[in-house]
């Protein structure tokens, strides 16, 4: 769909920025940041924070990063509940806050931000 449609390449190249900064966030410990984009105090309709499924780049991620911190505390009483529950509690700010992106909100705040109208509308 992204190859007709500039919308979806638009947020394609979004959801791919973010699933990376996600993860890099994750994978290096940033234990204070949050690196979704735009964050919530730039777009707070861009982020529903009352959704009751999780977003998938968290999910991915949370799972890579309990693994992670399973094989550095070794097994944990052979119950793998446990073991993610534990591993859980030390994950970065980014992981902890479920949160889904509001696509139709990130779309307008992206191209109002961002477009060449805008950014030419200055120039003669």
């Amino acid at each position: 769909r992204a190859r007709n449609n500039s919308a979806e390449a638009v947020l394609y190249f979004w959801r791919l920025h973010n699933a990376v900064s996600v993860r890099v966030a994750a994978e290096q410990g940033c234990k204070d940041v949050d690196r979704r984009w735009p964050p919530l105090s730039m777009c707070p309709k861009c982020w529903d924070i009352t959704a009751s499924e999780d977003w998938d780049v968290l999910s991915e991620t949370r799972a890579i990063s309990a693994g992670e911190k399973k094989r550095e505390r070794g097994p944990v009483a052979g119950d793998k509940a446990v073991a993610i529950a534990v591993a859980q509690e030390d994950l970065p700010r980014a992981l902890q806050l479920r949160a889904m992106p509001n696509e139709d909100e990130l779309l307008h705040f992206l191209m109002a931000s961002f477009s060449a109208e805008k950014h030419s509308a200055g120039t003669p």
